[in-house]
């Protein structure tokens, strides 16, 4: 059960091989393959993935899998097709069970709407978050939550990138609006609390792009790292650290030091270094 539990904290991924405690599934070449040791099984046509279409994302939950097929083509950066498709399939280890209509994906395009694009799915035990995105209107996208029976919308507007779990609660990062901010939400299963942009010291002229976070064990806080600046200014991007549950960190800390010096320094270390010694 240790080991179901880790596989389902981690296991979603695009075109990739997940594992569960007795098989694999697999996307490469454009088939759909359930591998047990030396024992390969097609399950392409039984999953019913049509010619233009590909898995998008893969996520066993502890109990099933979770599957996104779409016909949109992340290596080219286009739909393979007349109009984007979309699928959300669960399946057993035996049958394949089409949850599309109960997640209001709409499968194809309805009455000039795009269909919500599914792009990661990631588990813990007791359910799955998915994150979309729509092609049409505009570019935007949002988050799905899986109760086993029950699909529940999220308050999240924008295309997500990544979920990761610390073992309590999501860090969850998306992307919105014209220049593609990010945006970054902590849900504990109940509740999602935004923390970029900080709502004390972000001005609305400033944009946030984050490009690397971790969760440090030892002081039990989320380090955010980002840039922020004015879009198309002309002037250089500012690096900032925000650690959560904290505060903002570093702001204006800058060039190549910014980069190197916390990465030299151990975890305590490094948060006096950007904090001047407060705590």
């Amino acid at each position: 059960m240790l080991l179901a539990g880790l596989l389902a904290f981690f296991s979603a991924a695009y075109a990739e091989e997940v594992c569960n405690q007795d098989y694999c599934l697999d996307y490469t070449g454009g088939k759909l393959l359930k591998k047990n040791g030396t024992a390969v099984e097609d399950l392409t046509r039984q999953a019913g993935i049509g010619v233009n279409e590909s898995v998008t994302a893969i996520a066993w939950s502890g109990e099933y899998w979770l599957l996104g097929i779409s016909n949109y083509n992340r290596s080219v950066g286009r739909r393979l097709g007349r109009t984007y498709t979309s699928t959300i399939l669960r399946y057993d280890g035996k049958t394949f069970t089409d949850l599309s209509a109960d997640a209001k994906l709409n499968k194809t395009h309805i009455r000039g709407v795009s269909p919500k694009i599914i792009s990661t799915i990631r588990c813990v035990q007791e359910y799955c978050l998915i994150g979309y995105w729509v092609s049409y209107p505009g570019s935007a996208g949002g988050l799905l939550r899986y109760d086993r029976d029950d699909f529940k919308e999220l308050s999240v507007e924008g295309e997500i990138k990544d979920m990761t779990w610390n073992g309590k609660e999501w860090l969850i990062h998306y992307r919105k609006g014209e220049f593609h901010t990010s945006v970054v939400e902590i849900y504990d299963g109940v509740n999602l609390k935004k923390i970029i942009p900080p709502t004390i010291r972000f001005r609305k002229e400033e944009a946030y792009w984050v490009t690397n976070y971790t969760w440090d064990a030892t002081s039990r806080s989320w380090l955010i790292r980002a840039k922020v600046g004015v879009p198309l200014s002309g002037k250089p991007m500012k690096e900032v650290v925000v650690e959560y549950p904290d505060r903002e960190v570093g702001r204006g800390i800058c060039g190549p030091t910014a980069a190197v010096v916390p990465a030299l320094l151990p975890p305590l270390l490094y948060r006096r270094w950007t904090t001047g010694g407060r705590r």
